[in-house]
């Protein structure tokens, strides 16, 4: 179920078309304009390995902050760091702000926090930073095989 393309982003403040993925960061425009809780937006984030350039996927909730230390844990990585917004549209085709979860399935792995399965539905960026997709995140975790862990504060 496609829930974006809010006429009135444009209205938001704070917001610029250069710098409109800033403000869906935390999540609370995005569920503001959408009429939800902000624990029902989620964000897909893509890490990157600077040691073997390996990418992995990480879906939190869009009021979370990851736990990078906990993360690295999970994945048996000794550093990890943000991918670039070159790295992330080259490696999925969209622009941060718009990084629908299921393109994260081209990353090594994928992890999914427990605080997400906890909901029946969430809704997460569909293509571009106008337009999410309600899902359920249980379904996306066997979908993308993420393994659902606790990474996010």
């Amino acid at each position: 179920m496609v829930v974006g393309n809010h006429p009135a982003v444009n209205d938001w403040p704070g917001y610029s078309e250069a710098g409109a993925w800033r403000e869906f960061v935390g999540g609370q425009l995005a569920a503001k304009a959408l009429g939800v809780a902000a624990e029902c937006i989620v964000k897909s984030l893509i890490l990157i390995s600077p040691k073997t350039g390996e990418y992995f996927g990480v879906v939190i909730s869009g009021v979370s902050r990851l736990n990078i230390k906990r993360a690295c844990s999970e994945l048996a990585v000794p550093k990890l760091k943000f991918a670039s917004a070159e790295q992330i549209k080259t490696l999925t085709g969209f622009r941060i702000g718009g990084v629908p979860a299921t393109s994260l399935r081209r990353c090594k792995e994928i992890l999914i926090d427990n605080k997400v399965l906890v909901r029946d539905t969430v809704i997460g960026a569909g293509g571009d930073e106008y337009c999410g997709m309600e899902f359920s995140p249980s379904e996306l975790a066997h979908a993308i095989g993420a393994k659902a862990v606790d990474i996010a504060e």
